[in-house]
């Protein structure tokens, strides 16, 4: 992942672009390498973003990412209650409910818990035996912002795990076989703060711009064949009420996991993510309804990945150990080795429905 400055936009500028357009939207750039998906939240807000996106990174130090070699790893992600951490108890989110519950049950059983805080995120790591074979499981929850997608592509980069795992809350159980490029004209979109606002034209309904708003950016896995009887069916593409966080939290993942750049914020560039020697890389992102047995859902998760484990090649790779990634912003108080403090992103009270 890349940062670099950019010269501060008038905010008489900015604020024509934010009525016109959107505040989180996708922007057209020919410059940029591979896809486009640049989100943005006023020169403030980018430089708050790029410093919790650098924080998040540096909390994951070489202890907390490193791994024997030949252990398998596993990467599971939800989302925080709407209107973040601490919310009241008419808001939450089940994604980030499934992933607590299934830290406390490895907790229960004895797995040694690091855990780690930074840029509006936590995320911790387990061990847990699939199939008879010890796995490192790493717990990621992130506020309902916009920035999470980067913090969790990061994650990815760091981490280098064999699956991947995006849960989001949905009206129904769903897997997503595809990253949309479209949020759909008409559909609700919203700024950094959840504030609903309109979709003007067709193109402001595009994820990355410069690709057709119909297009989809295929998922590598579809775990529908394990997952169907229990509920679980899969979609071609995001569901139509898909809103942006979601689908850009997949095509994220999708785009730099096929080995494409993703310019994702103002003077953010996230980076292909380097898979395994023997390619064994998938990532799925499913939708699950809110009100659901927890318990039946945590079986369900780890059923998936003992299944998916079945046929997988060994794993003989041993993890490089990472740096941080460098910025040209304010440098973070993290250290190596720490547990950072956790900054809210922009945006950290939003509403944004998942």
């Amino acid at each position: 992942m890349r940062y670099s400055q950019r010269p501060m936009v008038p905010l008489t500028l900015f604020l024509l672009v934010a009525i016109a357009a959107s505040g989180c939207r996708a922007v057209d750039e020919s410059s940029a390498i591979g896809s486009r998906l640049l989100v943005d939240f006023g020169p403030v807000g980018n430089d708050q973003a790029r410093r919790n996106i650098d924080l998040f990174g540096k909390s994951l130090d070489d202890e907390f990412v490193s791994r024997q070699s030949g252990r398998r790893a596993v990467l599971l992600t939800g989302f925080n209650p709407f209107g973040g951490e601490g919310s009241s108890a008419s808001s939450s989110n089940i994604s980030g409910e499934l992933i607590s519950h299934m830290e406390q049950r490895d907790r229960a059983a004895g797995s040694v818990v690091l855990e780690r805080e930074g840029g509006g995120a936590r995320i911790a790591r387990t061990t847990s035996k699939i199939n008879g074979e010890e796995v490192d499981v790493y717990y990621f929850r992130g506020n309902t912002t916009y920035v999470t997608p980067a913090l969790i592509q990061v994650a990815t980069q760091k981490i280098g795990p064999n699956r991947v795992i995006n849960f989001g809350q949905g009206p129904q159980n769903m897997i997503e076989t595809g990253a949309s490029n479209s949020t759909f004209v008409g559909a609700k979109s919203y700024d950094e703060n959840g504030r609903v606002i309109p979709i003007l034209t067709n193109q402001s309904s595009r994820v990355d711009e410069s690709k057709p708003a119909e297009g989809t950016t295929p998922l590598s896995w579809n775990p529908s064949r394990i997952t169907g009887p229990t509920g679980f069916p899969a979609a071609p593409g995001a569901r139509p009420e898909n809103d942006y966080i979601c689908n850009a939290t997949a095509k994220v993942l999708a785009e730099t996991m096929q080995g494409r750049e993703v310019k994702y914020l103002d003077g953010v560039t996230l980076s292909p993510i380097k898979k395994p020697e023997n390619g064994d890389m998938k990532h799925t992102f499913i939708h699950i309804a809110p009100n659901q047995d927890l318990n039946k859902l945590d079986s369900v998760t780890r059923d998936v990945l003992a299944e998916s484990f079945k046929d997988a090649p060994p794993t003989t790779v041993t993890p490089a150990t990472p740096s941080s990634p460098s910025t040209g912003s304010t440098p973070s108080s993290s250290t190596p080795g720490t547990t950072g403090t956790s900054t809210p992103a922009p945006g950290g009270s939003s509403s944004v429905p998942r």
